[in-house]
């Protein structure tokens, strides 16, 4: 078999040469095509049951998190327009509506509270109140200030 020296000491095999298993040489910097086309190694028993438990909580989080994520989705729609407070039946809307709605707000039952992260959102105040006429009511804003 002829081999070349190198100047690192390492000898290289000639293009050509046969290894003396009958195989042909392939240099260290050379890709194995033959290698390449085999398929990867199935994943282990621990990894399969790893990937299992993954997709069975990912699944098991969209379930629980479906509403949140529709009422997200809601952003995108624009809100139904009920006119004045004081002219709305109560008992004919549906649970977390978005809506606009013409009122005053009774400022003295108004709550204040803190949403998202601070350094995320530069408005993270809301204000929830209920509206004159219809105390049933309650109408949510965002503030920048408390």
């Amino acid at each position: 078999m002829a081999t070349e020296h190198t100047d690192n000491g390492k000898r290289t095999p000639v293009d050509g040469d046969i290894s003396p298993n009958g195989a042909s040489a392939i240099a260290d910097d050379d890709v194995d095509e033959e290698l390449l086309a085999l398929s990867p190694p199935p994943p282990s028993w621990g990894e399969a049951i790893l990937i299992g438990a993954i997709l069975c909580f990912s699944v098991v989080i969209l379930v629980f998190f479906w509403p949140e994520m529709h009422w997200f989705l809601r952003i995108m729609e624009s809100p139904r327009d009920l006119g004045e407070a004081a002219d709305i039946d109560v008992s004919t809307l549906s649970d977390d509506s978005f809506v606009s709605v013409d009122g005053v707000p009774l400022v003295n039952r108004t709550v204040t509270f803190r949403t998202g992260v601070k350094w995320f959102s530069a408005d993270i105040y809301r204000k929830m109140a209920p509206l004159s006429g219809t105390p049933d009511l309650l109408a949510q804003w965002h503030t920048s200030d408390p």
